[in-house]
């Protein structure tokens, strides 16, 4: 049977915890954003329309080869 994951991290201990998150950041900085929006489940024009771009910005950003969520960040950051 499957288990809820707040259901497994009750039972970890507060280091193991830390660990975790620190490794959940530092691949969510390293993943490129094609497979970030893969992940959340969200198509191009979601993306577009929730940072207020066209779809071809997205388009654009993906074709990039370097980026990643981390440059993404810095670039929203500044504007």
């Amino acid at each position: 049977m499957a288990r809820k994951f707040k259901e497994l991290q009750a039972k970890m201990s507060p280091a193991s915890i830390a660990s975790s998150d620190a490794a959940y950041q530092r691949l969510k900085q390293e993943m490129a954003l094609e497979d970030l929006r893969g992940a959340l489940r969200l198509t191009q024009q979601q993306l577009a329309e929730t940072l207020e771009v066209d779809q071809s910005a997205i388009s654009k950003l993906e074709r990039r080869t370097d980026m990643y969520v981390s440059t993404l960040e810095r670039f929203i950051d500044v504007h």
